[in-house]
């Protein structure tokens, strides 16, 4: 599966029963050929649980898909089973990821806990311009971990928090965190999709 097509630049498997066994082989197509550079994966199944094959000296899943030598610049693995433990190796991968600009991880179950690895993430990378972390369980609490990432991310441009559940408190924790940051922050937080641009 497209190991030796030089030519494929998107590679879209959403609405498809991947789950968890199939995401093995498509990172292993990805570790190969360095010239895919989209990837959709929406509605596949995939979660954390591929993190078995850590133990064959395989990267673990979905981390695997953007750790290098991945050279993707675009990852859709939106309405999956993703879960905060899915977006703790996400995260790792996100440290070392020099190539990735926008990742939507829409409707994965992640909560405070995952909202806490993601934006640790945020501070070490300064590719990653838009992640989209609609439809979640992200709460206030959790808004905490990115007023801190905010003040020091230089990349970011947009972040999508449309229907969490960050409340007022959350909020001000955003507006703090990009009061400090120096450049344009567009951050998608209305339940009626409202843009608000935020300038630090």
């Amino acid at each position: 599966m497209c190991y030796n097509i030089t030519q494929i630049t998107t590679l879209n498997l959403s609405d498809n029963a991947l789950n968890d066994s199939g995401i093995k082989h498509v990172t292993n197509v990805l570790q190969q050929n360095t010239t895919i550079k989209t990837l959709h994966l929406r509605k596949t199944g995939i979660g954390f649980g591929c993190s078995r094959y850590a133990r064959y000296n395989f990267p673990s899943a979905p981390s695997g898909l953007f750790a290098p030598p991945v050279a993707s610049t675009g990852g859709d693995i939106g309405w999956n089973k993703i879960t905060d433990k899915g977006a703790q190796h996400l995260a790792d991968a996100l440290k070392t990821n020099k190539t990735l600009t926008t990742l939507s991880l829409q409707n994965n179950g992640i909560g405070d806990i995952g909202a806490e690895f993601l934006a640790n993430a945020l501070s070490y990378s300064s590719t990653l311009t838009t992640l989209d972390l609609s439809r979640n369980e992200i709460t206030g609490r959790g808004m905490k971990y990115f007023e801190n990432a905010l003040k020091n991310n230089t990349g970011l441009q947009t972040l999508d928090l449309w229907d969490n559940e960050i409340g007022t408190i959350g909020a001000q924790h955003l507006a703090n965190g990009i009061k400090h940051n120096s450049h344009s922050i567009v951050v998608i937080i209305s339940s009626l999709d409202l843009l608000v641009p935020i300038w630090g």
